[in-house]
């Protein structure tokens, strides 16, 4: 119910808010705008409530379903074929996650999009490639619009590959920081305007 008061703001008033008081919404500033956004895109075709449910249900199963390939494509890095291949089959029937992709959640969203953070993070352990910097500052700012938490995981996750990859510098570290800061600055930007205003 909440991300539909969230959409419905977006759509008929074009403010992030939860709340409001009148004519004054109150910017929403404690829950990350990246899910809100999918579905207030995924509201445009303006479809009947049933439509619109049933295409962000179909969308978020089809990124379940990217995720598993994803999932595999992990797994195969250390593990068999055929064990890569029976660990995606678990992880697509693992019992909260199919629950999860059946919902109104961001939870779809955040599994797909994690994966691709591993794989890049992955990727610039075995191959230190310009182009997987900048992938991997790409998603972590997706990932930081999209759940809060992730702040950590990012943070830890960079301090290990400083520490103990001595082919990737303070610099590469650094740009990975700096992408995923321009994607989260338009947000940045429009928290702190929207509090000078309140």
């Amino acid at each position: 119910n909440e991300w539909l008061i969230i959409v419905n703001n977006l759509l008929n008033h074009g403010k992030f808010s939860f709340r409001n008081f009148g004519d004054y919404y109150i910017p929403n500033m404690y829950m990350p705008p990246l899910y809100a956004w999918f579905l207030y895109i995924t509201k445009i075709p303006n479809l009947s409530i049933e439509n619109y449910i049933s295409l962000v249900l179909y969308i978020q199963a089809i990124l379940s379903a990217l995720s598993s390939a994803i999932f595999y494509i992990i797994s195969i890095n250390f593990f068999s074929r055929k064990l890569g291949f029976l660990l995606s089959v678990l992880f697509c029937f693992f019992p909260s996650y199919l629950y999860a992709c059946s919902q109104i959640s961001s939870i779809s969203l955040y599994v797909f999009l994690l994966l691709i953070f591993i794989y890049f993070f992955l990727k610039i352990t075995a191959l230190p490639d310009f182009k997987f910097y900048f992938y991997l500052g790409l998603v972590s700012g997706l990932l930081l619009l999209l759940r809060g938490e992730f702040i950590l995981l990012f943070a830890l996750s960079l301090i290990y590959l400083f520490l103990f990859y001595k082919n990737i510098n303070l610099k590469n570290i650094l740009f990975i920081l700096l992408i995923s800061c321009l994607v989260v600055s338009p947000y940045l930007y429009r928290n702190v305007t929207e509090l000078k205003t309140f």
